[in-house]
């Protein structure tokens, strides 16, 4: 690990940039709470992106966006699968058996991955690390993409949510058919959210249901209520969470697909959230008091609770008393400085 740190001292389009500029080969691993998503360099060009996000599977991008029916990614989803150890990529999958061309795989593959790395941008919080280990040769794509572009990209990303916000300004807004409903030769990514809304969901809802990139819901809500297909039927209030929508099949067998490959790619060995949450963090390098003095309240209290003493279930648990206390940030926090090699792990208290 070559370089590592918080989002909100190295915006992804800083470290992008980096990459390019010092023509980095390698991976780039960010995380926010329970999203892990690992860009692969090379020569300084994005080459192919991992995400664990159920709604930034390749898969799903597919399947929204009118390539493969739902029959037909089953299909190459098991194909794909295969028995174990043999994982093969979906896109393979897709050429062999004919429901995709080679042109098709590698322009949804570069669609796809630019998706995925321009949600970063609206990343909040979250930390990052880089590793300038060889990346597997499996991990390339046919046609690198060019870094800057991805920049550009995303920082148009930032300004369209800006946009959007003036109309949806936030994502308890309630969506009804408009008078134009349900639209005219709309293409299947814009059909698919008109066809969601029914009056009652969420534009949170409306994601968790179709699981698509963020903003690229928000963006299509936005053009067809532009166009009249789309009205809205209730502002809501802000900060209400969306209720959550239980995994599918298709869910299951997208995630399964994903973590196949993953594993099948990663050099590294994972160690369960559950076996490393009985050991107890230490400090063995104490960052500095200035990095400390900028953390919240929360952060602080935990930092100090780094002593060998409490096994890290305890003290990542929530404060039911603290409405500002969040798991995200916590577990962000002990990632970040046991990637940095500031933290030490016992598995009885000292």
């Amino acid at each position: 690990m070559e370089f590592s740190g918080r989002l909100v001292a190295f915006p992804p389009a800083e470290l992008l940039q980096w990459a390019a500029q010092e023509r980095r080969t390698g991976s780039l691993v960010l995380r926010r709470s329970r999203i892990q998503k690992r860009i692969f360099f090379d020569c300084g060009r994005v080459v192919a992106c991992q995400s664990d996000a159920p709604a930034e599977f390749y898969g799903r991008f597919l399947r929204l966006h009118g390539y493969l029916s739902e029959r037909e990614l089953v299909a190459a989803l098991a194909q794909s699968s295969g028995q174990a150890g043999e994982a093969r990529p979906l896109g393979e999958v897709l050429v062999e058996s004919g429901m995709l061309s080679e042109q098709d795989v590698a322009r949804t593959l570069s669609e796809h991955i630019q998706d995925s790395i321009c949600d970063l941008f609206l990343w909040q919080r979250g930390v990052f690390y880089f590793e300038g280990d060889r990346i597997p040769e499996t991990a390339l794509q046919p046609d690198p993409i060019s870094t800057m572009s991805l920049v550009l990209e995303g920082t148009r990303w930032i300004d369209e949510l800006d946009r959007i916000r003036k109309i949806f300004p936030h994502d308890n807004v309630i969506l009804k058919p408009g008078s134009a409903w349900p639209g005219q030769d709309l293409p299947p990514f814009a059909r698919h959210i008109a066809e969601a809304v029914d009056g009652r969901r969420t534009l949170a809802e409306l994601h968790q249901h179709l699981k698509g990139v963020y903003l690229r819901i928000l963006e299509g809500a936005y053009r067809l209520s532009v166009q009249e297909v789309l009205d809205i039927a209730e502002l809501g209030e802000a900060g209400v969470e969306g209720m959550t929508v239980e995994l599918s099949v298709l869910d299951l067998l997208l995630e399964q697909a994903a973590e196949e490959q993953t594993q099948a790619q990663r050099r590294e060995p994972t160690v369960p959230w559950t076996m490393l949450s009985r050991y107890h963090p230490v400090w063995v390098n104490l960052p500095a008091a200035a990095e400390l003095q900028d953390l919240s309240p929360d952060l602080q209290s935990l930092s100090d609770r780094f002593d060998g003493r409490s096994p890290l279930k305890e003290l990542l648990v929530l404060d039911p008393n603290n409405p500002a206390d969040t798991y995200g940030e916590r577990v962000d926090f002990f990632l970040d400085h046991l990637h940095r090699g500031n933290l030490a792990l016992y598995p009885e208290a000292r």
